[in-house]
């Protein structure tokens, strides 16, 4: 309500009456350096619950005044809370037992060994784009092993050719398309003797459904801190016709354990790059790349290794080794019609091979 606000909604014999009562509160109140008193119901009315009353009609409408109080508690109103307070309760408190019931406390608890959360374990898939339409497009175009504008598809006519990664996207990235060994993770796989599983899935379309088109996955590695052998490591192949006939929509698949040990190191970052013999996509829904931590194996792999290498791929397709920094591949196992055929020096898991590399003779012992 403003300073020289007045009630006007009252009797007139008592209008005299509450402007002196007005004036008498203001006058204190100045001197305290306060303009408004809101709990006085002469400036303020209000109803016998405390409420303040507004007057719709009224041609000057009450501010609601909040104030700080001061020196409000007293003796008295600090023994009227006590007093309502030990109407509910007292001292001493006394426990008036009613039964008893008959509790086995005879029993041992068990520590049980909390797993460590793995932090390290992750999937990665390829986001679909989506169209102006907000539709999602899970074709994704791959480059060609042969000079083509396809892979660019730019106005300009730009020319490109060979493997491409994939843009798959995890945590934790520090590049797109690609997984970084960090130190730490490195240090906590060896420290538990544990390391990482690849686990790859991808598949294809060509444009060109008359014709035999051939497929390639590359797992690759860049190495910035630690140079060792080759930057690829293997590669899968399919094709939609010929020998292998997967079809109009091959699948590659591998599964590729890491040497944490002796083949690894921080800021070791792999990628997975494809290739196609003729115009094709990849279609982003079926693809994925699964980084699992697991115990370093006891068994070998595909080509003899134990703990690490290609431990299987998928039906319908060719493996084949990288051994150098220039890329060549060879291919050293292929899988047709169910069956697992060796084309290189390793031969079939146990299964005995002329191919295969004999342990020496052992040398005769000193009489």
């Amino acid at each position: 309500m403003a300073k020289d606000a007045i009630v006007t909604d009252i009797k007139p014999m008592d209008q005299q009456i509450l402007i002196y009562e007005y004036l008498e509160a203001q006058a204190r109140y100045n001197s305290l350096g306060m303009t408004y008193l809101s709990d006085n119901q002469s400036i303020i009315p209000r109803d016998l619950a405390g409420n303040i009353l507004f007057e719709e009609s009224a041609l000057v409408k009450p501010l609601l005044i909040i104030e700080p109080v001061a020196e409000q508690i007293t003796t008295i109103s600090t023994l009227r809370v006590l007093d309502t307070a030990f109407q509910y309760y007292k001292f001493p408190v006394s426990v008036n037992i009613t039964s008893s019931v008959n509790v086995d406390v005879d029993f041992e608890i068990q520590a049980q060994e909390i797993e460590e959360q793995d932090l390290i374990s992750t999937r990665y898939t390829i986001p679909a784009i989506f169209d102006e339409q907000d539709q999602p497009q899970t074709y994704l175009r791959i480059n060609t092993s042969f000079e083509s504008t396809w892979f660019k598809n730019d106005a300009n006519g730009t020319l490109d050719s060979g493997p491409r990664r994939l843009p798959f996207v995890g945590p934790a990235q520090q590049e797109l398309g690609t997984y970084t060994i960090t130190q730490n993770t490195l240090d906590t796989l060896r420290a538990k003797n544990q390391t990482l599983k690849f686990t790859v899935k991808t598949q294809f379309t060509s444009q060109n459904k008359t014709n035999n088109v051939g497929f390639k996955m590359i797992i690759g590695r860049a190495m910035p801190e630690s140079w060792r052998s080759s930057g690829f490591l293997y590669e899968i192949y399919a094709e939609t016709k010929g020998v292998l006939q997967t079809g109009e929509y091959p699948v590659l698949e591998l599964e590729y354990v890491l040497d944490i040990i002796n083949d690894a190191a921080a800021y070791d970052n792999y990628e997975i790059n494809v290739v196609s013999g003729d115009n094709a996509w990849a279609l982003t829904d079926n693809c994925y790349w699964k980084i699992d931590v697991i115990d370093i194996p006891t068994t070998p792999s595909l080509t003899g290794t134990v703990g690490h290498g290609v431990y299987s791929f998928g039906a319908s397709s060719r493996l084949s080794e990288i051994t150098n920094a220039g890329g060549t591949s060879t291919p050293i196992f292929e899988q047709v019609d169910g069956q697992l055929k060796a084309l290189g020096q390793y031969p079939v898991p146990g299964v005995t091979s002329a191919l295969a590399p004999q342990p020496p003779d052992a040398p005769d012992m000193p009489a």
